[in-house]
């Protein structure tokens, strides 16, 4: 499955886009004293670099499959083009992918016995022989 990329138009020009973000978001750096968790007090978090950007929005809660807005912007006739697509961060996608070839490796062996079992007959002997103990 793609991802969907969304793509923006403004009239400003690329500098101005990245003056506005900056001035729009909250650098995410974390602090114990916040209940964000970040520093600031913004709607959202991000980061802004010379042509590319990443938001997501302050939660005081924790959730880290929320998506985020990953994007870059590059000029063109009239302002500024804008292209981005909504994620999950890096290390969410790699621990998903771990986690869910470890249960497959795990639980296809237990789903193969299980059903041998259970066409065998087997399944139902044992847990009779061990009811009658």
């Amino acid at each position: 499955m793609g991802r969907t990329v969304f793509v923006l138009h403004s009239a400003l020009t690329p500098n101005a886009v990245a003056d506005a973000l900056r001035r729009s978001i909250d650098e995410q750096r974390w602090t114990p004293f916040s209940l964000s968790g970040n520093k600031g007090n913004l709607p959202l978090l991000g980061e802004v670099g010379e042509n590319t950007f990443k938001i997501l929005k302050r939660k005081y809660y924790r959730n880290d499959f929320a998506g985020q807005l990953y994007a870059q912007f590059a000029p063109e006739p009239g302002g500024t083009r804008i292209e981005g697509f909504f994620d999950y961060p890096r290390g969410v996608r790699y621990f998903m992918r771990i986690w869910l070839a470890f249960a497959v490796l795990m639980g296809t062996p237990i789903f193969v016995e299980t059903l041998s079992d259970v066409v065998s007959g087997t399944a139902i002997t044992r847990a009779a022989t061990s009811g009658s103990g």
